[in-house]
């Protein structure tokens, strides 16, 4: 049988968790969000070449910063997970309290310290002097409003694991309708600001988390998910003791990213924002692997504090055949449109027939990347997060930055160098994850 239903739905507190209620919420979350990120970067291409290049440095480093501080969430969640399999409320809530205090103190600092350096930070990324004092303001404003996209995620972090990852759907089409909302006003509306209107997009950004953070608080308080204003010692060791190798995952590959994206910037403006474009589209081809991969760690961490491993296999096996096919279908499709898709950015000819070769190659990354997407989430559930720490350290210095340097800068293959080094990155992932779940040696973590 393809798909084993059985594995599929979970009894838990007098009501039914449901695997693809999670994956379809999630989904559309995730397209949603994509799709307005689009929007936004089609919106600042039409003002100027300099205002995506000044939006997406500043954008990669506090989403670098959020991975770094996301770590004691994904700590939390899997305890959260294994206690709720457990039946033990109580410790969820604690769990939760402890988590959140810690998230708002570490932001609180870190915004503080990317207010202070913003300008050094701008000149790591390669911003020419054209833009610098622009992308450091641009980075100021949505620093200052860095706590308040913590806790919004993190309350839809918790939602998500409280199987109520619908509501965190209307949360990001809230936040994200506000966000294009005012880019839109403050870059071609009639209403002339006093400083540049690239500022007032890093302000529509910090107003919309503000929106979202409370829609997400007011909907975890009614649904009386578990909570207790607190901050447990003991409890924060565990957490950092799961969250810290299964957050540097993500962190590691997110900073690893940014190092690339710096050395594209020093190909020149042209090449850098047509990795943009290319970004800004291909991101199309994960969404449903990521929104299954989601679900997983919610599922997988159930099973975990039940030890229900044979639902756990069967899960994860028909997991994996759903996802790589979904990303080969979708990144097939996003191909075959691409002259469409890139059209919304240039009408540069040269650019677009580059890019389309580049989104060719792309499909066959997106089949590992849906590998390592499912498998990564599967293994951190289960407290492996050595593992994918360790696998995810060495092949993202090795294969992503060094190999893109290599082959992007070095030999001069510029952004077909670069997607050869996240081919390599993948694929290598990919094999050690497979061999690290088939011996099934997560099982006694």
């Amino acid at each position: 049988m393809l798909i084993n239903k059985n594995v599929l739905t979970i009894e838990e507190d007098g009501r039914q968790l449901k695997f693809f209620s999670i994956v379809i919420s999630k989904f559309f979350e995730t397209l949603f969000i994509n799709v307005l990120a689009m929007v936004t970067s089609v919106m600042l291409s039409g003002y100027t070449d300099a205002a995506v290049t000044v939006a997406n440095l500043s954008t990669q480093v506090i989403n670098l910063v959020l991975i770094f501080l996301e770590m004691t969430t994904v700590g939390a969640v899997i305890h959260m997970s294994m206690e709720m399999g457990r039946g033990e409320r109580k410790r969820v809530g604690e769990l939760a309290g402890t988590a959140m205090v810690m998230l708002l103190i570490a932001a609180v600092i870190s915004g503080f310290g990317l207010i202070l350096s913003a300008k050094w930070v701008m000149r790591l990324m390669n911003a020419d002097n054209e833009i610098l004092v622009e992308a450091a303001t641009y980075l100021r404003i949505m620093a200052i409003f860095l706590p308040t996209t913590v806790l919004m995620r993190c309350f839809n972090y918790f939602l998500i694991c409280n199987g109520y990852a619908h509501y965190t759907l209307a949360s990001g089409v809230l936040y994200n309708l506000i966000n294009v909302f005012v880019c839109y006003y403050v870059l071609y509306g009639n209403f002339h600001l006093p400083v540049s209107p690239i500022y007032g997009v890093a302000a529509g950004n910090g107003i919309a988390c503000v929106c979202g953070l409370i829609f997400s608080a007011v909907v975890y308080i009614k649904k009386k998910c578990p909570f207790t204003f607190c901050f447990r010692g003991h409890l924060l060791k565990s957490i950092l003791k799961m969250g810290v190798p299964g957050g540097m995952n993500g962190f590691n590959y997110n900073l690893a990213q940014t190092v690339t994206t710096a050395l594209i910037a020093s190909l020149g403006m042209t090449v850098f924002n047509t990795k943009i474009y290319i970004s800004s589209i291909i991101v199309f081809s994960s969404v449903i692997s990521f929104a299954i991969s989601q679900a997983e760690a919610v599922f997988a961490g159930r099973y975990r504090g039940m030890e229900d491993f044979e639902s756990m296999n069967i899960l994860h096996r028909q997991n994996l055949f759903m996802a790589v096919g979904a990303n080969i279908v979708v990144s097939s499709i996003v191909f075959l449109c691409r002259r469409h898709l890139l059209g919304l950015f240039t009408d540069d000819a040269q650019i677009i027939a580059f890019a389309g070769k580049i989104m060719l190659f792309d499909i066959a990354v997106q089949i590992f990347r849906a590998v390592n997407q499912v498998s990564d989430q599967a293994l951190n559930a289960n407290g492996d997060v050595k593992t994918t720490f360790l696998v995810s350290v060495c092949s993202c210095w090795t294969g992503s930055v060094m190999l893109s340097w290599l082959l992007g800068i070095r030999l001069g293959l510029g952004l077909l160098g670069v997607w050869l080094a996240f081919l390599f990155d993948e694929a290598f992932k990919s094999l050690i994850y497979t061999i690290r779940w088939k011996n099934g040696k997560w099982k006694y973590n």
